[in-house]
């Protein structure tokens, strides 16, 4: 009796542990993972709507008010399991995926339609099962037009519960049958590995999916142990593509080029790409989760935000970030975030840089401002020359023949900004290709010199070419290099005084060649260095216009030496003269 009694304590012990196990597993399965999948459903359901609402939308016909279902088709052909709906704002059904919409009654007081938005579960009449569904309201101009809906079958969430219920009860009895015969053994291999399983399982409930039971036997034990490691496998594998979706939506906002900030309801940062933490100076580990203006206190930013939560639609504004030379111009849009909780549940900040359109935009104003005078400028002389000459019949011939040479060096100005001003367009256009060929420093310069021999002459200049100290030789477009050297020595012969030399140059540093013109002129102020370059800008406006230069000879030979992957340098010393330097590459 003493035996029996004792069989009866290991029993009744076997058969506790095996219930206590099976109530820690029961509950950490249908309360914790079976309100994870819940959520996680939910959460899937909803994106699932906006999504088939977004493009609901953008196949709505402002024309015609008539939704293209063809698109809404093809997207319902590709998903598994999904069941798309489409009511207008009576509550007819105009498509659904599943069912013919002329057979299916009136939806306007279903629940997910009363309630836009939030995800709901119910019994479905048409399909005849349990469902979970998300409607949401789509207007156009305003308007309510029709709710987009995605409903997803609640069999496979309950199927996954029910097979893990059907292991726990099989193993349970089959464990409580073993015990009459082997209670110690029993005791032994059941209790640690279904405390192994509860233990996995609860790490499964909160998140964690890496680790898994090992199988030591085929029984029920090893069958449950099984049955979790493949839900564990099944929840890691739903848990690593909403993982690996996120990702790619990250991966792709942050590329974007204009700064990108999602906010919640409460203005908490939600998502920041790279751009829009250079432009507000904030670290995105250290923003999200925050509120964004406690952050980065610019006032348009908490105005543009404002408005667009007031008036629930897409506002758009315009600020300055930063000062002096870290001062940015940013164009703001704010647009409202829609979710699973609607409209006004926050909103999306997307920053434009407009900087450089500014830059550009004065630069171009500049440019027209300044091709109009100089255009102007010959065409005047020559029409005031021209003029006095025919309306003065009496003119004598010296001072008619003054008159028509005055009108020929300017209609010879104007040829010259006009063939300067091809050049600059081809240059800028890409519309020249440059043939490269290997050639000496040496006779490259000579031929430079040759070029500008007259010229020199006629203003009473000397040129001097040094031989280099070493052969050098640079892979260069030889009439477009021969082009950018002549504007630099015509500049120098332009700019020195009668009497002066111009020295040409060529000297190596380590893998470069450098070109040198040096002048003997007033030289150039250091607060214009920066600004030579630009079409049409001169330093002494009237001297350089009298001296017939085009202003466009230095916007020339810097697109040249671009195009070759080199760079212009310039040093000057006021009163001492100026030298220009063609940085190559050597050959």
């Amino acid at each position: 009796m003493k035996g029996i009694g004792f069989f009866w304590k290991v029993f009744g012990g076997t058969i506790a542990v095996v219930l206590i196990s099976a109530l820690v597993i029961y509950s950490s399965v249908l309360s914790t993972l079976g309100e994870r999948v819940e959520q996680e459903s939910r959460v899937v359901v909803a994106q699932q709507a906006n999504l088939i609402a977004e493009l609901a939308r953008e196949s709505w016909s402002l024309e015609t008010g008539v939704l293209d279902h063809g698109a809404l088709g093809r997207v319902a052909r590709s998903l598994q399991g999904e069941r798309i709906t489409i009511i207008n704002a009576l509550g007819v059904v105009t498509f659904d995926s599943h069912e013919d919409p002329l057979v299916m009654d009136n939806h306007l007081q279903r629940a997910e339609l009363q309630d836009p938005g939030a995800p709901v579960r119910r019994y479905s009449r048409t399909i005849g099962k349990e469902m979970l569904y998300c409607a949401i309201p789509v207007s156009v101009d305003g308007k309510l037009e029709f709710y987009a809906r995605v409903a997803i079958a609640s069999v496979e969430i309950e199927a996954q519960i029910s097979a893990l219920r059907r292991a726990i009860r099989d193993g349970v009895l089959l464990a409580a049958l073993a015990s009459l015969l082997f209670a110690a053994l029993f005791a032994r291999r059941v209790s640690g590995p279904l405390s192994r399983i509860a233990g996995l399982v609860d790490e499964v409930g909160r998140g964690r999916t890496d680790r898994r039971l090992k199988v030591e036997s085929g029984d029920e034990v090893g069958q449950l142990a099984r049955a979790v490691n493949n839900m564990a496998d099944d929840l890691a594998g739903q848990i690593g593509r909403i993982e690996r979706d996120k990702a790619e939506r990250e991966a792709i906002l942050a590329t974007i080029a204009e700064g990108l900030v999602a906010l919640d309801s409460q203005r908490r940062v939600l998502f920041i790409n790279p751009p829009a933490c250079q432009l507000l100076g904030v670290n995105a580990k250290q923003v999200v989760g925050d509120p964004l203006l406690d952050l980065a206190r610019h006032p348009i930013l908490a105005e543009t935000v404002k408005r667009c939560a007031e008036a629930a639609e897409t506002v758009h504004s315009h600020g300055t970030f930063g000062a002096g030379e870290t001062e940015r111009h940013v164009q703001l849009s704010a647009t409202p975030l829609v979710g699973v909780e609607g409209v006004g549940s926050g909103c999306v900040l997307v920053l434009r840089d407009v900087t450089e359109l500014r830059r550009l935009e004065s630069v171009r104003r500049d440019f027209v401002s300044n091709v109009s005078h100089e255009l102007k400028t010959p065409l005047t002389a020559m029409r005031g020359y021209v003029e006095a000459v025919l309306d003065d019949a009496e003119m004598s011939v010296e001072q008619r023949s003054s008159f028509l040479e005055k009108a020929q060096r300017n209609t010879q100005r104007l040829t010259s900004i006009v063939t300067d001003l091809l050049s600059l367009s081809r240059l800028e256009s890409d519309e020249r290709e440059f043939v490269l060929e290997s050639r000496d420093v040496s006779e490259l310069l000579r031929e430079a010199e040759s070029e500008m021999s007259d010229y020199a002459e006629s203003r009473n200049i000397q040129i001097l070419l040094p031989e280099p100290e070493q052969p050098l030789r640079v892979m260069v477009d030889t009439p477009a290099m021969l082009m950018a050297l002549t504007n630099l020595i015509s500049n120098a012969i332009r700019y020195s005084a009668a009497g002066g030399e111009v020295v040409v140059r060529a000297s190596a540093l380590e893998d470069e060649v450098h070109l040198e013109v040096q002048d003997q002129g007033a030289g150039i102020p250091p607060a214009e260095l920066e600004r030579i370059f630009e079409r049409f800008y001169r330093v002494d406006k009237a001297r350089s216009r009298n001296l017939g230069g085009t202003g466009l000879g230095l916007s020339i030979v810097r697109h040249v030496v671009n195009a070759h992957g080199g760079r212009v340098e310039v040093a000057s010393k006021l009163g001492r003269g100026s030298t220009f330097s063609i940085v190559l590459k050597a050959s």
